[in-house]
């Protein structure tokens, strides 16, 4: 299935320095990347890349529990795709806003994906 609508969510709202992120299996979320143009993160989504994520320049790209936590409470816009099962056991992404949904994907913001930008 293609996220192009939550793809489209996040290009109109998305500024400089923002992230997108997918959490869990990369595979099921992967058009966001092409229809957005932008890097997508993964958060809990290291197993079936293993390998490849060990290497240095796509370390960055892998985000654990901490790393995840830190971005989504920081000023820094942050996009996650989740389903709702990642919604009902962890309450951290309660203050999310939910800005989108496709199938079983739902499109969350953090606060400071949120703000609007001047001449936007």
């Amino acid at each position: 299935m293609t996220l192009k609508r939550l793809a489209l969510d996040i290009d109109h709202r998305w500024k400089p320095g923002d992230i997108i992120a997918v959490e869990g299996e990369f595979y099921p979320r992967s058009s966001l990347g092409i229809y957005t143009k932008k890097p997508v993160y993964r958060w809990r989504g290291r197993a079936s890349w293993e390998f490849g994520s060990r290497f240095e320049h796509s370390r960055r790209f892998f985000l654990d529990d901490k790393s995840f936590k830190q971005a989504w409470y920081s000023d820094q816009g942050v996009f996650l795709v989740v389903d709702e099962s990642t919604l009902e056991r962890t309450s951290f992404l309660r203050n999310g806003t939910e800005i989108g949904s496709q199938g079983i994907h739902i499109l969350l913001a953090n606060p400071p994906a949120l703000k609007e930008v001047a001449g936007k």
